[in-house]
Formats: C-alpha cells, structure tokens, sequence
C-alpha cells in the first residue's frame, strides 16, 4: 500500500520511548478518539506502557461507545512519570482542556492533520493532505511494518468516514485516501457498521433540537451565507445535548446558493463554540482562525467570549470578507 511520508522524528520518538500518554482533544469527535484508541492499541502491542485520556465531554453519539476507554481525570504524577504525551488530531496544548496544566513540562508528539502555523511539541507529524487523522495512524502502523488488528481497523474506519462525511467531502485527487479506506475493509472494518454507528441512535429530542435551529435560519448576503443557533434554554427544555450536527449541516449546504453556514451554541452566558461549513470557495479556516480558531477550507470552528447575539453579528459581518 502507498504510504505518505512520515516524519521520522516520530518514528525515533517511538523507538527510544516506551512510555505514552495518549490524548485526544477537548470536545472529542470520532478522528481524535478512534485515531488515539488506534494508536494506543498499537502502541501497547510493541509492548509500550500506555494510557488515553481527553478532557471530554463525550456528546456526540456516535461516539458515547468509546468513553469507557478513556480516563477523564487529571495525570497522576505516577502517569506522568517518564511519559511522552501524544496529542492526536489537534496541535495546540489549549485544545487538550483541562489537561494542558498536567503536561506543561512532559516532552509532546503532535500527530494531526490541520493546517497550522503552529510549532507546539518537540516531535510534529503535520500532514494535511490527509482527510483524517486516522490515516495517518494507519500509514503509522504499516510504516512499522505492521498490519491493524480488526479493532484497529473499525476504529481508524469511523474517524475516517466521519471526518469525510462517508466519502461525501472527498473530491477528484482522493485515490489514495480511498485505497486506505479500502485497506481498513480488508483487515476488519465493516461500511455498513460504521454508516450505523453515524446514522442511528438517534433520540427525538435532538431532532426536535434540530428544527428549532432550523427553523431560526437566517439567510444574508443574497442567500449566500447561513446562520443559526442553538441557546441554553433548547437543552434545558429539551434535554438533548446532541443535534445531530452532520445532518444539519448536510441539509442547510444543500439549498440552492449558499456558499457557507455558521452554526453558533451557547455553552454559558459569556461563551459560544461556533461551528462553520463551506460548499467550495469560501476558507471558513480562514474566517475561525480571526476568532482564533481552525480546521479545514471547508469544515472549521471555533470557541470564544461574548454574548450570543454579539457573536452572531459579527459573524455576519466578518462573512463579507470570505465571499
């Protein structure tokens, strides 16, 4: 199988370490977990000493099967001890949470496929010709000359077909991506599984959810652009944590003439996580990294301070800039 090149500092790392904490991002989604259980199962089959962790919270429910992997508390100093820290599918220590405290002075190996300006970690693997982390897991494994166990292979299938929408975010130029894809099917991972794992489970509070923020839908600049939003009370009154967020944005991108959606969630009072969607020529990576967030051209975010209806009018306003 054709491989990209892999940073061969991570490659040394791996063979003169035998001690790794392993750490998804804050917020987790399905790369950042599926591409650290990957990596942490592998790790410990070269007879590493391993450890997962993130800061959480597990809301998105194609991922609530994965948290019992996962330790969601502070390191010990007994964890910390002689441990290099993998930080997987994201390159700045603020993405960790809670957790950047615990790993100010531990030696950091960042494995990610974000494009970034960032120079954070001792060991950078950065490659975002990649459309998931867990490729670049995959492409790990067999540089060891190595092959994935079928768990492995299951795990590193749904972070890739999340993060790809099930292949709906690939465009011409994505053989290899593919043939990867088609490298997990054979040594285990199931497409009808992992489309059930996406699609189902489902509760009637989130699709509830779903239409209040559809049906709040404002359209500006001749209908190119999108926003929406989702306050505290819908999750008070409803109960739903999870709207479903892939399904909304698959619907909002499909109406005719729009370019970009902005979905903005008000986690407190004073705070907001946005979440940003492009068809094709508008950068949202461009438009988050103004608010100091990131991502892809196409699939971007972001956390920041302010009250609701501020940040929805700025938004508004910074979109001129992108069209």
């Amino acid at each position: 199988m054709q491989q990209r090149k892999i940073d061969s500092s991570v490659i040394d790392c791996i063979n003169n370490n035998n001690k790794f904490i392993v750490m998804a991002h804050k917020q987790p989604d399905a790369d950042t977990l599926c591409s650290a259980i990957a990596l942490e199962s592998f790790l410990s089959r070269m007879g590493k000493i391993t450890s997962l962790h993130t800061a959480g919270p597990f809301t998105r429910i194609e991922t609530l099967h994965l948290q019992e992997k996962f330790s969601l508390e502070p390191l010990t100093e007994k964890e910390k001890d002689g441990a290099i820290v993998v930080i997987v599918d994201c390159n700045s220590s603020d993405r960790v949470g809670f957790l950047e405290e615990d790993i100010k002075e531990l030696p950091v190996m960042i494995i990610d496929h974000h494009a970034t300006d960032s120079d954070y970690g001792e060991y950078r693997w950065v490659d975002s010709t990649y459309p998931a982390t867990t490729l670049m897991i995959q492409d790990l494994i067999f540089s060891f000359n190595e092959v994935p166990t079928p768990l492995e292979a299951e795990n590193l299938f749904l972070g890739f077909c999340t993060d790809t929408g099930f292949f709906r975010h690939l465009d011409k130029g994505s053989e290899l991506s593919i043939e990867n894809a088609a490298t997990l099917v054979k040594y285990g991972a199931s497409p009808k599984e992992t489309y059930s794992i996406m699609t189902g489970g489902k509760t009637l509070e989130s699709r509830k959810l779903m239409g209040r923020i559809l049906e709040r839908c404002e359209s500006h600049y001749d209908g190119k652009i999108i926003i929406s939003w989702e306050d505290l009370s819908d999750r008070e009154e409803l109960k739903a944590e999870d709207r479903d967020s892939d399904t909304l944005y698959q619907a909002l991108l499909s109406i005719t003439g729009v370019e970009a959606i902005a979905i903005v969630r008000q986690e407190s009072d004073n705070k907001c996580t946005v979440g940003l969607r492009s068809v094709k020529d508008v950068d949202v990576r461009k438009l988050a990294e103004t608010f100091g967030g990131g991502g892809h051209q196409r699939a971007s975010g972001f956390a920041t301070e302010g009250k609701l209806s501020d940040i929805k009018e700025e938004l508004i306003s910074r979109f001129r800039n992108y069209l």
